[in-house]
This record gives structure tokens, C-alpha cells and sequence, in this order.
């Protein structure tokens, strides 16, 4: 195995240290065979404290204004190398079609969602001891555990210090601090519940998965919106106090109206028909269209968002062949996770298939004839029959739920219907 050859400065040789890296003290230079490291160079270190890092290549790097923040964010920055498709700042752009936040703070509010997103995904990959995301190695494989995790709480930090920026008109701080810190604590509520589940072999029930993902993935929508909803523009029609008053911050939503929306989904789904609204919850009479907007009209519609985000993924996972290129192969069987279409399996088929497919979940298989085999099982189970269904219902729930808004706050919105067809379209491919 070859040693790794020594750096060398590069200033020696009359390459100029670039403004970012004279103003950090990070010093360009390359080893001989042409890889270029910046390397720490500090007074205030003694030179055996001194460090050698690769730059990422990302165009969006972050910065507290500590000088050394392109080592902490190294494994973020690795991240964004391969970015997602941007579906969450598309739906804060959606949103703003009804909510009109000012420019400055919709920015913020953007960036710090994506920077939630890609933080939490830096944990999860280590949760779940994932080997690919986006079609590249997980960056724990790359920076390891330590660094990454790290780097992850610090993205955490820096984006609670981009909220405490945003102001009302009138100079207050508004509500922006209280819904970030629950929408975090609902995030960790639902990741810490599919963790126990899936290290104790416990298989929880339609209604607790639900729970578990209205909390952690429908929680960066709802703190996106909760922020614009906190932080939106005079014009917006939203039937509450002044922005920022307390009633008007109060937008985070309880665990009893999501699960009040999910069980009503729920009796649409096995009953076979097309999904209805309670009072409150989607469009009915015209009395109904023309009462006020409230905020939690909003936020309900984020929960709704956010089930159909990951009953998605827990499909697509399974069935999607793209998927599968950039994740690996039915990535969640070798995790052991409790997903949508493998809980309907474990409740519904016979007792001897549920047994199976059960002690297939606890291995952990990489095997891709057991995980070919367990895909068996949930299809004769009708799982993923009943998933794609399901979807299609909370679809349309969803939609019926857009344009209540959209009457209601007298402007349709394309954008929004838009994306549900882009979600759509991964779930209808075979």
C-alpha cells in the first residue's frame, strides 16, 4: 500500500493562497501527485495540532464566522455535492403563492429547511447504516461517525442561528425560536419511536406509524410554514391577530387533529371510497369556502404532505428500479425498518407468511434472493396493491385540501398541483 506523500505549500512554489483561505488561516497546498488539501495553519495551535483537510467542491458552503467551518461542515458540504431535487424549497415557493413572506424571509426560511434536511440526513444514514445516498457513499464511510455526527449537530446550531435573525415589522423576535424547537423535538419523537420498533423487532399498527411519521417527517414542512405563517407578508390572507401575536405564532399542530385527519383517511381507505372532510379539515359547503383561513389550515396540509412523502418512499423503495440505483436494493429490508407496505403484511397475510417475512426483517439481509423473497411475501399479502392505494387516497385528500385553500384564499395554486403530480408520477411507474 502506497504511504501518502507529504503535502508541499504551494505559496513556495508562487500560487497565491485564495481570500478565504488567507482570511482562515487555511493554507493551499498539494501533495506531489496533484491532490490539493488546505492545511491549518494557526499561531494560536502549536504545530503539532496543526491539521490537513480536503475542500468539498460545494457552491453553498456554510459559515458561523468561525475560521475553521469548512472542516466542521466538511461532511455536509460532501452531501450537497449530490444535491436532491429541491422539492421542499418548491413547496415553501408553493405556499408563498397564498402567504406572500417578504423576500429576505423566505430566503431564510429556505435555507434553513434544507439545511435541516440534509443534516438530519447525515443522522440518518448513521441510524440506519446506510452505504449509499444519492449514489454515492454515505459521508459516515467517508469522514466517519464521529465527525459526521458532529458536523450534523452543528448544521442543527447554525440553522437555529439563522432563525434568530428573522424579526416582525414592528423589530420583535416572533415565534420563529418556539417552532423550531418543537418541530425538532417532534422529529426526534419520530425517529426515536422507528428506531425502538426496529431494534426491538416490534411491529407497530397503521394508526402508530401514522403518529410516527406526522412527527418526524411532516415536521420540516410544518416548521417551513409555521415560519412563513409566523413571518408572512400584510397581505396574506390568514384570519388570525397581527403577525407574531400569540395566537398567530400558535401554528404548530397537535397530535389529536393529525391523528382526527389520518383517521379519516384511514376509514376512506378500507372502505374503498373516495376520501371526505370533517368540519374544518376540507371543503364541504359554501358557508365552509367562505369562512376565514386559519393557520392551522396550512399546517394540516403540511402533515398531509408529509405522509404522503414517506408512504411514497416506503413504496418506491421497494418497487422503484431508479430508486434502487441510488440507494441500493430494498435498502429498508436490509435496515429492518417497519415501512408501510411491510406493516400491512405483518397485519394482514396469513400467520405463517408474517412470521417469515418478520425473521427475514430481523436479519438485516444484504442476501438478494431473501429480499426478493420477502418482496413475494407483502405481494401476496396484496401490500403493495393496498400502498398504492392508499397513496392515491391521500392524494386526492390532499388535493381536495389545496383547493379548499385556494377558495378560500381566492388564488389557485399550480405550483402545488404540480408537485403532488411529480410525486405522483414515482409511485404510478412500475
Amino acid at each position: 500500500m502506497m504511504k501518502p506523500q507529504s503535502p508541499v505549500n504551494v505559496n513556495g512554489s508562487g500560487v497565491p493562497l485564495s481570500g478565504r483561505a488567507a482570511a482562515t488561516g487555511l493554507q493551499d497546498t498539494m501533495t506531489d501527485n496533484g491532490i490539493r488539501f488546505y492545511k491549518v495553519e494557526d499561531s494560536r495551535l502549536p504545530p503539532s495540532q496543526s491539521k490537513t483537510i480536503a475542500p468539498t467542491q460545494s457552491s453553498k458552503r456554510l459559515s458561523t464566522g468561525y475560521p475553521y467551518d469548512d472542516i466542521l461542515f466538511a461532511p455536509y458540504n460532501y452531501l450537497l455535492q449530490t444535491p436532491g431535487k429541491g422539492i421542499r424549497s418548491a413547496i415553501l415557493d408553493a405556499f408563498n403563492e397564498w402567504l406572500h413572506v417578504p423576500d429576505e424571509k423566505i430566503k431564510v426560511i429556505k435555507n434553513v429547511v434544507e439545511m435541516l434536511h440534509s443534516g438530519s440526513l447525515l443522522i440518518d444514514d448513521i441510524e440506519d447504516n446506510s452505504e449509499l445516498r444519492r449514489g454515492v457513499p454515505t459521508a459516515h464511510k467517508i469522514y466517519g461517525m464521529s465527525q459526521t455526527i458532529n458536523s450534523a449537530n452543528y448544521v442543527y446550531f447554525a440553522a437555529l442561528q439563522m432563525v434568530q435573525e428573522l424579526a416582525l415589522d414592528n423589530g420583535e423576535s416572533g415565534p420563529g425560536v418556539r417552532i423550531y424547537t418543537e418541530e425538532l423535538l417532534n422529529a426526534h419523537r419520530g425517529q426515536g419511536m422507528e428506531i425502538f420498533w426496529r431494534e426491538n423487532s416490534i411491529c407497530p399498527n397503521e394508526e402508530q406509524y401514522l403518529e410516527m411519521v406526522a412527527n418526524k417527517t411532516a415536521c420540516l414542512m410544518r416548521l417551513g410554514i409555521g415560519l412563513m405563517v409566523g413571518y408572512r407578508g400584510p397581505t396574506a390572507r390568514v384570519a388570525d391577530s397581527p403577525p407574531g401575536s400569540a395566537s398567530s405564532s400558535s401554528v404548530s399542530l397537535s397530535q389529536t387533529t393529525a391523528a382526527t385527519a389520518q383517521a379519516d383517511l384511514q376509514s376512506s381507505v378500507s372502505q374503498g371510497l373516495a376520501p371526505t372532510f370533517s368540519k374544518g379539515q376540507g371543503t364541504s359547503s359554501p358557508t365552509e369556502d367562505d369562512s376565514p383561513l386559519l393557520p392551522k389550515d396550512y399546517i394540516e396540509l403540511c402533515t398531509m404532505l408529509g405522509s404522503l412523502f414517506q408512504i411514497r418512499d416506503d413504496y418506491i423503495n421497494l418497487c422503484n428500479t431508479k430508486f434502487a440505483k441510488t440507494k441500493g436494493f430494498c435498502e429498508d429490508l436490509t435496515e429492518g425498518k417497519y415501512s408501510f407496505p411491510v406493516i400491512h403484511q405483518l397485519h394482514n397475510a396469513p400467520a405463517a407468511d408474517a412470521q417469515r417475512l418478520q425473521n427475514i426483517l430481523r436479519q438485516k439481509t444484504n442476501d438478494e434472493s431473501l429480499k426478493q423473497y420477502a418482496l413475494h411475501l407483502m405481494e401476496e399479502a396484496g401490500s403493495f396493491e393496498y400502498t398504492k392505494t392508499y397513496l392515491m387516497r391521500l392524494e386526492d385528500l390532499a388535493m381536495k385540501m389545496i383547493k379548499r385553500i385556494a377558495r378560500r384564499s381566492v388564488k389557485g395554486n399550480a405550483k402545488l398541483e404540480g408537485i403532488l403530480a411529480l410525486l405522483r408520477r414515482d409511485y404510478m411507474e412500475e
